[in-house]
């Protein structure tokens, strides 16, 4: 019988290294670790994102934005507009609704 093992649970952001391709032609990854210094969530809360007020909408939020997903929200100011995680630039990039990149003042 096998000893049990502890299992360790880590949270990474990985993405495609689109700059890196092995012998067979796949990209690399490249993975950001929990002490890389991006924290989605205080990183969230810089910005005026009606979401993050209901604790069940922020919760699906930031699961989803976890797991690589774009996603559709609402500004303070009722503005539309999607965002993305940005784990290697340590940023939450925002795209009006046609994907053209927006800067969103703190």
């Amino acid at each position: 019988m096998e000893p049990d093992r502890l299992k360790r649970i880590e949270h990474i952001w990985v993405k495609l290294d689109l700059d890196k391709q092995n012998e067979q032609g796949n990209y690399s990854f490249k993975k950001f670790y929990q002490n890389h210094g991006f924290d989605l969530e205080s990183e969230l809360e810089k910005y005026p994102i009606r979401e993050l007020a209901n604790e069940k909408e922020k919760h699906m939020l930031i699961s989803s934005l976890r797991r690589g997903n774009i996603q559709h929200i609402t500004l303070e100011t009722g503005e539309a507009v999607f965002i993305e995680v940005d784990p290697e630039n340590k940023k939450i990039q925002f795209y009006d609704m046609d994907f053209k990149e927006l800067s969103i003042l703190l």
